[in-house]
């Protein structure tokens, strides 16, 4: 197919472990994938670890990538820890405007901040300054919560210190929010909700897109379903306070008391990993918690056709998307009753009071003692789970894309 008159600037430096993929660069890749395959040309702007990321799933020359130097002595622990993390976000913001600064774009190009954090957005606030004829789309792929109630807002009548993370995650938006506000072109968000705050905060509605999640539903297609079940359930997504992965082993010893052989399987890393495997083992559910680490492709495929119920028991979220991968192997869901999540899973998922533990380990029993519950709401989760598959969400952004010039 030949080269199409759309170009693509990818700005990706906020990757600091290649071994593992949120959200928004899971959408970045999905899409960009499919239109390299339609001819269109596509640049990616990010550090060695993105570079080793994206070429698992890319098919990309070297010449592809323009390579922002990487910090000094942090390798990959900006994913794993706070203070390396603010070592990290302003050193690679810095090391991509110098880079990008250098680096020549032909016109009509698209400048996709893969997501809202300072190192995908200040490198392509000033590329869009300096490229004639471009235009700047964000990923806005999540608001901030509020300072005072953190990663818990939705807990009625209570008021705690939030979490050092949801600072800092507020103090990153601060500048950043108020920059795309005023200078970007378009931005796309997860759902309904952040659609409506996104007008109200002054965006055209003709240039926001609601594109929060995919899936590739031929994946589970690649392992067949031989009916043996070793897990009861399965949680996959980052290791995160936001994720309410230590909660979830609270949630997994409560169920144990309903059922003493159920086993959980954990996807997936990140800062909370050591805390969470203490956590398993002062509980002494060794036996019943398994983690399994980063899982992709027909592995994560196995585990999944491996479990009965997908978890989801994340404190505040505007999506969630890894566990549409669950859903789209016929697993239901279980998941606090967050509003973002009644218009982002609004099938297919059994809801919990928000934050407390014992309904929701209620409601994984619920829903592995009731055929015709599971049966029902697994059928729900898989006609969701068509409904986002990756070729029509990588159509739908390059519209938005398109509808910028």
């Amino acid at each position: 197919m030949g080269q199409k008159e759309l170009n693509f600037a990818v700005i990706a430096n906020s990757i600091s472990e290649p071994a593992t993929m949120g959200g928004g660069k899971r959408i970045a890749i999905e899409c960009v994938k499919r239109w390299r395959a339609q001819g269109y040309p596509v640049t990616f702007f990010t550090n060695q670890h993105g570079k080793e990321m994206i070429s698992r799933y890319v098919e990309a020359d070297d010449e592809d990538f323009v390579i922002a130097v990487l910090p000094p002595g942090v390798s990959r622990g900006a994913f794993m820890s706070l203070p390396a993390a603010v070592y990290f976000y302003p050193f690679m913001t810095i090391s991509g405007i110098v880079t990008d600064i250098r680096s020549s774009l032909p016109r009509r190009t698209v400048i996709y901040s893969t997501c809202p954090f300072w190192p995908d957005i200040f490198p392509a606030f000033f590329m869009r300054r300096r490229v004639p004829d471009s235009r700047w789309l964000v990923a806005q792929s999540m608001y901030a919560p509020p300072f005072w109630k953190g990663w818990k807002p939705y807990a009625r009548g209570k008021w705690s210190l939030p979490d050092i993370r949801a600072v800092a995650v507020n103090l990153n938006q601060l500048p950043v929010y108020a920059l795309v506000k005023r200078y970007c072109d378009g931005i796309f968000v997860n759902n309904q909700l952040d659609f409506t705050r996104a007008v109200s905060d002054g965006f055209d509605p003709d240039r926001i897109g609601i594109i929060g999640k995919g899936v590739d539903n031929s994946l589970c297609q690649l392992v067949p379903d031989t009916g043996e079940k070793k897990y009861e359930a399965v949680f996959l997504g980052r290791l995160h306070p936001q994720k309410g992965v230590l909660e979830l082993v609270d949630i997994w010893r409560i169920l144990l008391g309903k059922r003493p052989e159920a086993r959980l399987a954990i996807i997936g890393n990140g800062p909370l990993e050591d805390k969470v495997w203490d956590k398993i083992i002062s509980c002494g559910l060794e036996g019943r918690i398994d983690m399994l680490g980063f899982l992709d492709g027909p592995a994560k495929i196995r585990v999944f056709r491996a479990s009965r119920v997908a978890l989801h028991p994340a404190f505040y979220d505007s999506g969630g998307m890894a566990a549409l991968e669950a859903m789209s192997c016929g697993l239901p869901g279980v998941s606090f009753d967050l509003p973002d999540l009644e218009v982002y899973y609004p099938q297919g998922m059994l809801k919990t009071r928000c934050y407390d533990l014992g309904d929701f380990a209620n409601n994984i029993e619920l829903l592995l003692q009731n055929e015709e519950l599971y049966r029902r709401l697994s059928e729900e989760a898989l006609e969701w789970a068509h409904q986002w598959d990756w070729d029509m969400v990588a159509g739908q952004l390059l519209e938005l894309a398109e509808r910028l010039f």
